[in-house]
């Protein structure tokens, strides 16, 4: 008796630590997700700060970078604002996609799909086509549980910041 009591305290313990152990790992993946986001605003904010060109398809240079997002994508795109129209559309240079392993982009503000866009020299932050006095804020959750979830937050300053 005393054996079996044993055994299931033993087991008992052991589903609790797995189950706390796989929240953990979820919560991990999203806060991967996010901070690789954040790294890739500061990057392209960099760029943009040094005046980094890009060739575009029409032969032109373009310094001006931005990330276009919507919602419900497991994927962000890069791009180079080759047509100056502080918004993504045929006429941008794609500089690559990124995927966000297990996460998705769960919910969008100031609308379910906008670019951000970094205008040098300064640079000068445009969200949605806006440069005044705007917020973005971009929701990533796990794909498989959209409870467990971060905000990655970017003002019209560039100030970047993760909830």
């Amino acid at each position: 008796m005393e054996l079996m009591v044993t055994m299931l305290i033993i087991s008992i313990l052991s589903s609790v630590l797995f189950f706390a152990f796989r929240t953990q790992d979820d919560k991990a993946i999203v806060q991967k997700a996010a901070n690789q986001m954040a790294n890739d605003f500061r990057e392209i904010e960099s760029l943009a700060m040094a005046a980094k060109t890009v060739s575009c398809p029409d032969s032109s240079q373009c310094n001006a970078f931005g990330i276009v997002l919507k919602q419900n994508d497991n994927f962000y795109i890069i791009f180079c604002d080759c047509n100056g129209t502080n918004n993504y559309n045929s006429g941008d240079k794609l500089v690559r996609q990124v995927e966000l392993d297990k996460a998705k982009i769960s919910a969008l503000s100031p609308s379910i799909n906008f670019s951000v866009v970094f205008n040098p020299p300064k640079p000068t932050v445009f969200i949605n086509g806006n440069s005044n006095n705007e917020e973005a804020v971009i929701t990533l959750a796990l794909l498989t549980n959209p409870l467990i979830f971060k905000i990655v937050k970017i003002n019209s300053v560039g100030k970047i910041e993760i909830q």
